[in-house]
């Protein structure tokens, strides 16, 4: 019952300062960015994991994944970017150069993840930060990505492998109902470790790895189970029947706007929970609290006091 009692104070503490930091409309920038990210990243993916698996298998399960979710109207979006991306290089030089500018707009992406953390978790980069800084955090967001192509490429071959003992075992017919979990499981586990790394190395902070796991964990759970109840909205609200021939855009939009607030919400219940249970999330050595005054009211509450020259509280 102590357990219910501190997980429902948690989850109300999180929602409060869900409110006060504005995440919603933080989720929103964030889904604007990934719309126009969205086709070098997929390329950089599909390329990627293509390397050790046959990409035409890779693209398929990748719009199958989001026929799944979203609807087919979405996944048709997908599967036209990955069409048309297929078609771009022609020769050596032009395959690096647009490679090398899908790479580049993939990972503006992470560099406005790792924003939206920083405002989710009340830290900010230090002004002028050297270039040297802007090309660690572009090289950072290049091994998000790399790491989610292996991870979906483990997903894929894990999946894969269940799916052909269940066709080719027929022993395993007793044991049948256990597979769909075990896939689950499978899930759960590629994207919390996905968000352990995004919660740990993108975010201009402080925080330790045990801290980041519960996060992460609770995020994934969150980010799968939400994924069915976003896709079951969309497909009874029709949302984009309002749309025309915008319609698929506007679902895809409305898909990833819901999934970036799972997202942050998992973020902001991970400072809570840091706060409360392990140690409080702190600026790294090139970063400063966002707001001073309101992060020492919040330390209060868990009975820590934060000395802070009062004189360098600005809010960004």
């Amino acid at each position: 019952m102590d357990y219910l009692k501190s997980l429902f104070r948690l989850i109300r503490e999180t929602v409060e300062e869900w409110q006060h930091d504005h995440t919603s409309a933080i989720a929103a920038s964030l889904a604007y960015y990934t719309i126009f990210s969205l086709s070098p990243i997929l390329i950089v993916l599909a390329v990627t994991v293509g390397t050790f698996i046959d990409q035409n298998t890779v693209e398929d399960n990748i719009v199958g994944g989001i026929e799944t979710t979203v609807g087919g109207e979405a996944a048709a979006t997908i599967d036209t970017l990955l069409d048309e991306n297929r078609r771009e290089a022609t020769d050596v030089v032009g395959t690096v150069i647009w490679f090398a500018v899908s790479i580049w707009g993939a990972t503006g992406l992470f560099t406005q993840v790792q924003t939206a953390i920083n405002k989710v978790w009340e830290v900010k980069p230090m002004p002028q930060r050297p270039l040297l800084a802007f090309i660690e955090n572009r090289i950072l967001s290049f091994s998000i990505i790399l790491t989610s192509g292996f991870l979906l490429l483990s997903t894929l071959i894990i999946n894969t492998g269940i799916n052909f003992l269940v066709r080719e075992a027929s022993e395993l017919a007793d044991v049948l109902f256990l597979i769909r979990p075990l896939q689950f499981f499978v899930t759960v586990i590629m994207l919390t470790i996905l968000f352990m790394l995004l919660f740990k190395i993108l975010p201009d902070v402080l925080i330790r790895w045990r801290d980041v796991l519960v996060g992460a964990v609770l995020t994934s759970l969150l980010f799968f189970v939400g994924q069915f109840a976003v896709g079951l909205y969309l497909a009874s609200a029709s949302i984009g029947s309002a749309f025309g021939a915008a319609s698929s855009l506007t679902v895809l939009l409305v898909w990833i706007y819901y999934s970036a607030q799972i997202f942050l919400f998992g973020a902001q219940f991970t400072e809570v929970w840091a706060r409360h249970y392990g140690e409080y999330i702190r600026p790294s050595r090139r970063s400063d609290w966002h707001n001073i005054t309101r992060t020492q009211e919040e330390l209060r509450r868990v009975g820590v006091s934060l000395e802070i020259d009062a004189a360098s509280d600005e809010t960004a």
